[in-house]
This record gives structure tokens, C-alpha cells and sequence, in this order.
């Protein structure tokens, strides 16, 4: 039994005691921390594991002053220990009470889940927080000294777990005070995995480890450890052996076990080298011989561009490490998005389409490191120590550019309008994660570009330096904000590009969603069950996730598409009048109303004005080609037609469609109708997807003569696109740059189509 007594004349218990209920009360009403689960688990290990350490390495001089009670000579390393940990459980306990009577008011996500973070994270840092403060406490028969050098080893820890994600490329890192630490902020996917179990397994060892040598050293007339007494018996030294070694075994496989990584372990698993002046990348041995010189090409010029927007002429060297996937990525880094380390000049990316716009962004961070001040050569307060993420961020959105159908200005002019955007004060601190990562992003490289193109290099490089912006541009923030608005005001925007503004940007961030992680996990494993064909099983998982509070409209999405890939048409049906029903958003409703009418046993199926009524009022150039396409195919009688109407339809899983029978169709379908400048335009892109540049060309070039440029300009521009790309592969710079500024002028172009057609353009001529 606890021995209450002693309890009452300790006030600095009760004092941990108010530190951990204030905590879990706190997060009770956060929507990321208010269930069970990693974020809450993890603040929970960092309160408790520093207070049970405190409290422990002062129990052994509370037992002297008989404040405590005195465990005797026989077991007594065990009966310290013990009592130690029942006073502190109670600092796991009480949040644990707190956030499951909070399942009152919020339906828990994932108990079990949850309930094993738990354990691993502040029950585990409890016990071994207990055996490192005990230790500290028989060290030192003084309390203030015991005390500070339990602080002392904690503070050792941390800033060995720090020095770890500072030296290697992970952003990772696990501790046995704090259990682990992912690192990336914008995860939505953190599961209990096997490298934590056995962490945790070697925390225990450790923990077996103290006990054995208080078990050795201790005085128990003195109640502290003497180095003076004969401890040379041959059971404690085989003991002790045996935890040595568990724990060197522990210590030495460490990355073979996922609890750290290194350089070396990266280029292992990504063994394909490029070198050249100015960059060292690495790449997965699935990428081809081709694939590498285009991936190579593209960074280049990215290193190209970056340096010449902010007048930089560098030799600095740089690596990139490109992975295969986002799950190579962070099985190797311990994040699954792009990142940077400007201080190591390091950038990890995965495999993305080209041009990579995420590894320019990434690229930009380097490259701005190099101007940077502080250890971590990022922009922020106080020489760089503090960071100013919205400027960091911001800085390298505004160099790295947007391959999205509207530029950075474009997509701040829509969410002003939508009064979506943040104030760039709000996002200049820690306020910049709790916006939509895609919003603050935006805004704030809309903010940061607008001083480029305004002010000038020099401006720019100044302020990310540490300068006022003040100084930098000779207006304060509020004037230079309201400049910046008159500028957005005076884009032009069209209602359809409102409608994807508001589909992309009016979104809540990761810490506003309850149960991400748990939802994310479901959605993963849903999309494996479909895959494999099991549909039942995927479609429970789907409609699980709509359980846990509202469905979003982006899960009920999710259902919607796994409905038409298990080909049950009836619940389709239901799922689609349901969404349009309650979503009034244009980007939605034409996605559902083009699905719904892509089954072929609909009566309304064949109807060409249906596909031409939602072709007028598509909100993107992507779906207004697809949608004018099919309405244009449903209007001839050919005998290829279904089979490529069937390829077009959406929701199509992949096994569905043959590529090379498609193509086969297609230049089938071209070959009865070669007059037609759409059919061209089909069969070219066929032939220029499987890398036939020349005959696409050609194909395209008599298309053109035979009046593709009456055509909708959808797909006009994707066919200049398409002729200055294949031109581009056939290294025919001069004729491709043609075509790429054919679209750059053209007055009527959406902003990111010309932006893109603009960097084309530039590569053209950086090529020749």
C-alpha cells in the first residue's frame, strides 16, 4: 500500500501531479492530441518521464530525512525502486483517466492502437525516467545535486537524439526518455512498428541493467552507492555480461533496426551514383539509364534557374538523394515527404513526374542555406536559431514555382477572394502549422514572389538573411501587404478557378483533424484490399473511416471510387446522389456527374450533350479534355470507340486498361478517320507517350493542318505542349521553344499552364 503520510509533507509531488492533469486537460480539447494515440502519448512521455525522474532522484534523500519510508537491508535496490515508480505511475495514470473520460465527449479513434503508443511512450520513459533518477539519487547523498544530475542526463539525451537528426539524413529519432520522435510535421502516418517495439525492448534492458549495479553497489547502512564494496561474484558479473552484450547488440545494429540511419545506408539503398560539378545524386536501382539522364537534366536546370532568380553564381556542391516512393523514403528517413537539411547541403525527394517542381522547391532551400545565417542555414529571428517557417517555406515556393493550372498569384487571388488566405503575421511563427499545408505554402509564396518580381534579387536575399523587410524594401509590412493585395487584385480569375481554389485550399491542417493517423492507416490498407481484388473488405475499412465522426467529403469520394472499381453500380448510384446532394463545391459534383456517366449501363450513356454540358462547365483544363474527348468519340461510329471510351472512364483501375491495346485502338481509330485533326491528336499523343517522338510529331504537325487550332483550347494548348516536349526529347531545341512560347503569349492561357509553357521555354534555351 501507498503510504499517504509521507505523501502530504511533499508538496513538489502534487506540484508533477498538477503539471501532467493541466497537460492532459490541455490536449483533451486539441483535436489532434484529444484521443489515444501518438501526439497525445508522446507529450504525455515528455511531462511524466521528466517529473518521474525528478521525483526519483529525490526519493533516496526523502528515505534518509525518514520522510520516506526506509525499505530495509533485505531487497532493498528492488523496494526503492518500487516505491519510487508507485508514487509515479500516478503521472501516467491521471492522463490516461483524463483523455478516456474525454472519450465522453469525443468518439475515441483507435484504442488499441492508442493504448500500445501508450504503453511503449510514457509507461515505458516511466519506468526507465524511475531507474535513471533513483540512480542519481543513490549517487549523491545531497538532493539538489542528485537532482541536477538526473536534469544533466536527460538534457544529455535530448541533445544526443538532436545531434543525430542534425549529423544524418534522418529527422527521426528515438530516446528512452521520450520513446519516439518522427519528425516530420506534416505526417499523417504514424503507426506502433517493429523498430519501436524493440527500442523499447532495449530501454527495458538498460533499465535491468541500473537495477543490477544498484543492486551491487549499494550501501545499505548509508542508503547510497559505494564503489568500495566487493561486488566481484561471478552470478552478478554474468548478469551483467549478458545485459552488456544485449545492449552492444542493440547499440551496433541500430540501423539495421530502424533506430537511426547514415549516409552510408542511404547510398546503399540507393546505389545508383550521378556526379558532376555541382551535384551528387543518388538514385533507387529501379530507375532506368534514361530516366536518371532526365532526372539529372531536370535538377540541373532547377540549380540553374534558382541561381539566376536570385543572381547567385556558387560552386557549392550539393546531394539529392531521389527514392522510388514515398514508402522508400521514409522507411530511410523517417518522412515520407520531400525534405531538405540546408546545413549538410542535402535534399531527399522521391520519383515524381518531370519537370519536378517538389525538387526545385527542395533545391531552393539549399541554395538559400548558402545565404542564410545560424547552424541550420534557415531564415528566422535571432541569427537564425529561431525559424521563421512562412519566409522559409515561402522563399522556396516563390523559387520553385507551381505546377498547378494557376500560378502562385492566381491561387492567392482565389482564397483572398474566398477569404481563405492567412495573414502573413499569423504564419510567420508556429501559426504557420496550423494552417492547410497547401494554403500556407501558397500564401506565403505568393508573398515572397510578389517582393522577388517587386524589389529585386538583392531584397529578397536581404531579408532572408535576417534583414527587416522594412529595411529590405523601404516599406513596412502593413504597406507592403497592401501592395501585395492590389496586385492580386488586379489578376483575373474565372469561376472555374475559383472552384478549384476552394476544392484545393479550404481544408483543415493536421493539428485541426481528430484520428489522422487512425484514418490514414485505414485508407491505406483499404486501398491494398482493393487492389487485391478484395472488395468487401476494403469497402467495410472505407465505410469505417465515416464512422468516426463526420464523413468528409473526400471520404465519401474514396467509397465512391472503390463502388465503381467492385463494379456495384446500384451503391454508386447512392453514394453519388448523396454527395451531390450535400456538396455544393463545382470541383466535386462534375468529378461524380462525369463518373456516374461513365457507366455504361445507364440509360443516359451514349448522350454526347451530357459529356458537352459538363465539358462547359469543367472547372480544370485536365477534365475539360477528357470531357470534350469522350463527347466528341460518343458522336462517331467506329469500332474502336468503346474500348477507348472504356480506357478513358474513370474510377478505372489499372489492370482494367491495357496501355499498348489502347494505343492499338486509338491508332486504329486514326487510321479510319485521318482527316479528322482530333483523331490525329489522340493517335500522336499515343505515339509520343511511348517515346515515338518523331512519328508524333509528324502526326501533330498535320493535325494542325487540318484546323486542330479550332478546337477547344484545352486541347490545342496540351497539343503545343505536346509538339515542343517532343521536339525537346529529339534535342530540336529551336522548334521546341516555338511551340513553348506559342503558349507562353497567348493572352486567353490559365497562369500555371503559362507559367509552365515559361520554364519549357527557358529549358530550351538553356539547352541550346
Amino acid at each position: 500500500m501507498l503510504n499517504i503520510k509521507f505523501l502530504k509533507k511533499w508538496p513538489l509531488f502534487y506540484i508533477w501531479i498538477a503539471i501532467v492533469t493541466t497537460i492532459s486537460i490541455f490536449c483533451a480539447f486539441l483535436p489532434l492530441t484529444n484521443t489515444t494515440g501518438f501526439e497525445f502519448s508522446f507529450i504525455i512521455a515528455i511531462a511524466s518521464s521528466i517529473g518521474a525522474g525528478h521525483l526519483s532522484s529525490l526519493y533516496p534523500a526523502r528515505i534518509r530525512g525518514q520522510k520516506a519510508p526506509f525499505p530495509g537491508s533485505e531487497n532493498a535496490p528492488l523496494k526503492i525502486l518500487w516505491h519510487s515508480f508507485r508514487l509515479n505511475i500516478f503521472l501516467v495514470l491521471i492522463p490516461l483517466i483524463v483523455i478516456f473520460l474525454n472519450t465522453l465527449r469525443v468518439p475515441p479513434c483507435d484504442t488499441l492502437t492508442g493504448m500500445k503508443f501508450f504503453i511503449l511512450l510514457p509507461v515505458i520513459s516511466l519506468f526507465f525516467s524511475t531507474a535513471a533518477g533513483v540512480a542519481a539519487g543513490l549517487l549523491f547523498p545531497n538532493a539538489i545535486l542528485s537532482s541536477i544530475l538526473f536534469f544533466l542526463i536527460y538534457a544529455g539525451t535530448l541533445f544526443f537524439s538532436i545531434y543525430k537528426i542534425y549529423t544524418t539524413p534522418g529527422v527521426f529519432t528515438y530516446g528512452h526518455f521520450i520513446g519516439y520522435f518522427p519528425g516530420a510535421f506534416y505526417d499523417t502516418h504514424i503507426t506502433v512498428n517493429k523498430s519501436l517495439v524493440l527500442f523499447r525492448v532495449h530501454s527495458l534492458v538498460i533499465i535491468a541493467l541500473i537495477y543490477t549495479l544498484i543492486k551491487l553497489f549499494l550501501d545499505t547502512t548509508t542508503l547510497t552507492l559505494s564503489f568500495n564494496k566487493k561486488v566481484f561474484k561471478l552470478k552478478y558479473l554474468t548478469i551483467l555480461s549478458i545485459l552488456g552484450a544485449i545492449i552492444y547488440l542493440f547499440n551496433f545494429n541500430s540501423e539495421n533496426l530502424g533506430f537511426t540511419t547514415s549516409h552510408s545506408k542511404l547510398q546503399e539503398i540507393l546505389p545508383k551514383k550521378v556526379s558532376n560539378s555541382r551535384l551528387n545524386i543518388y538514385f533507387d536501382k529501379s530507375f532506368t539509364s534514361d530516366e536518371i539522364e532526365s532526372y539529372t537534366e531536370d535538377l540541373f536546370f532547377s540549380l540553374y534557374t534558382i541561381e539566376e532568380a536570385l543572381n547567385i553564381k556558387s560552386k557549392e556542391k550539393y546531394s539529392i538523394y531521389v527514392f522510388k516512393n514515398s514508402t522508400q523514403k521514409k522507411a530511410a528517413t523517417g518522412a515520407g515527404v520531400a525534405l531538405t537539411k540546408p546545413w549538410l547541403k542535402e535534399a531527399y525527394i522521391q520519383k515524381s513526374e518531370l519537370p519536378d517542381f517538389t525538387g526545385r522547391h527542395e533545391l531552393a532551400h539549399l541554395i538559400l542555406g548558402t545565404i542564410a545565417k545560424g547552424p541550420l542555414k534557415l531564415a528566422g529571428n535571432l541569427n537564425g536559431y529561431l525559424p521563421n517557417p512562412a519566409l522559409i517555406e515561402g522563399a522556396a515556393t516563390a523559387l520553385g514555382g507551381s505546377s498547378s493550372f494557376m500560378d502562385l498569384h492566381h491561387q492567392a487571388k482565389a482564397m483572398k477572394d474566398l477569404n481563405l488566405l492567412p495573414d502573413i503575421n499569423s504564419i510567420s511563427g508556429l501559426g504557420f502549422f496550423k494552417q492547410f499545408a497547401p494554403t500556407a505554402y501558397t500564401a506565403s509564396g505568393s508573398f515572397y514572389l510578389f517582393i522577388l518580381e517587386r524589389f529585386g534579387p538583392s531584397a529578397f536575399k536581404n531579408i532572408y538573411k535576417g534583414e527587416s523587410v522594412k529595411k529590405a524594401t523601404g516599406f513596412d509590412l502593413a504597406r507592403l501587404k497592401t501592395e501585395w493585395f492590389k496586385m492580386l487584385d488586379n489578376q483575373i480569375m474565372s469561376q472555374n478557378e475559383m472552384a478549384a481554389a476552394s476544392y484545393k485550399f479550404n481544408r483543415p491542417s493536421i493539428i485541426a483533424q481528430t484520428c489522422i493517423h487512425h484514418k490514414t492507416e485505414i485508407n491505406i490498407k483499404s486501398e491494398r484490399l482493393l487492389s487485391e481484388g478484395n472488395c468487401k473488405e476494403s469497402l467495410k475499412l472505407l465505410n469505417e473511416n465515416c464512422g468516426q465522426g463526420k464523413c468528409s467529403i473526400n471520404q465519401k469520394l474514396k467509397i465512391l471510387d472503390a463502388y465503381v472499381k467492385c463494379g456495384d453500380t446500384d451503391n454508386t448510384i447512392s453514394i453519388a446522389n448523396n454527395i451531390l446532394k450535400s456538396d455544393k463545391q463545382t470541383m466535386i459534383t462534375q468529378y461524380v456527374l462525369e463518373l456516374v456517366l461513365d457507366l455504361k449501363n445507364l440509360p443516359d450513356f451514349k448522350k454526347s450533350s451530357d459529356y458537352l454540358t459538363l465539358y462547359k462547365d469543367s472547372p480544370d483544363s485536365s477534365s475539360r479534355r477528357r470531357l470534350y474527348i469522350k463527347y466528341y468519340l460518343s458522336l462517331k461510329n467506329d469500332k474502336d470507340v468503346p474500348y477507348i471510351i472504356e480506357a478513358l472512364k474513370l474510377g478505372n483501375n489499372d489492370k482494367d486498361t491495357n496501355p499498348s491495346l489502347t494505343a492499338i485502338h486509338i491508332n486504329s481509330f486514326y487510321l479510319n478517320n485521318k482527316d479528322d485533326s482530333l483523331a490525329a491528336y489522340l493517335a500522336a499523343r499515343q505515339f509520343i507517350n511511348f517515346k515515338d517522338y518523331k512519328t508524333g510529331t509528324d502526326i501533330l504537325s498535320e493535325a494542325f493542318i487540318n484546323s486542330l487550332e479550332t478546337e477547344p483550347q484545352s486541347i490545342v494548348t496540351e497539343a503545343c505542349f505536346m509538339m515542343g516536349k517532343a521536339y525537346y526529347m529529339q534535342k530540336k531545341y529551336k522548334q521546341a521553344k516555338i511551340w513553348f512560347d506559342k503558349i507562353k503569349n497567348d493572352k486567353t492561357g490559365l497562369s500555371g499552364t503559362k507559367f509552365l509553357a515559361s520554364d519549357w521555354s527557358k529549358r530550351a534555351d538553356w539547352k541550346q
